[in-house]
């Protein structure tokens, strides 16, 4: 889980610190983590700790997901995948979708809107082996914060999803 520090829980950072800037006499860490230690806001991810680590709505699914796009790993410069969002309060992002994904981004379509598959779909990857989420488990995946194995343990995980371009962990602080 990722939180602030407690007061009492600040100096557990120092070893790290150290490490980071081997440079910084012992003099001063003292000092520092004395004084200005005490004014500052440490977040971290500590393991061993269970509860909620991210709370996120997707509001505009369309809008959300052009930013992801394919990996390195992908064999083709694009792929066109079936993914089917359950979101019980926004019709909009309800239901089955194509979407299509290449290194700048993607795109996201009903099935039979406009910009389809051409007719020779050289160098696109398809697959009719569809991802099937809720908006806060495609958040928890796309952003890092849980594997598609944690979030789905008993359903297969199509074999394209190792080629999306996820996130390694989003940091909000207190954005309303």
């Amino acid at each position: 889980m990722i939180r602030y520090l407690g007061p009492e829980e600040k100096p557990l950072c120092r070893p790290l610190w150290e490490e980071a800037f081997p440079e910084d006499t012992r003099e001063f860490l003292d000092n520092y983590f004395e004084r200005k230690m005490k004014e500052n806001r440490v977040l971290a991810a500590l393991d061993g700790e269970s509860g909620p680590g991210i709370m996120a709505r997707v509001v505009n699914a369309q809008a959300f997901l052009s930013g992801f796009g394919v990996n390195g790993d992908c064999p083709c410069p694009e792929m066109e995948v079936p993914l089917v969002i359950w979101d019980a309060q926004i019709k909009e992002n309800n239901g089955l979708f194509c979407w299509r994904l290449n290194a700048n981004g993607s795109t996201l379509r009903r099935p039979g809107a406009s910009g389809g598959v051409g007719p020779d779909g050289a160098g696109l990857l398809v697959s009719s082996e569809a991802l099937a989420l809720t908006p806060g488990q495609l958040a928890a995946w796309l952003w890092g914060y849980r594997s598609l194995e944690e979030l789905e343990p008993d359903s297969g995980i199509p074999y394209w999803c190792g080629f999306v371009r996820t996130l390694k962990g989003v940091f909000l602080d207190e954005v309303v």
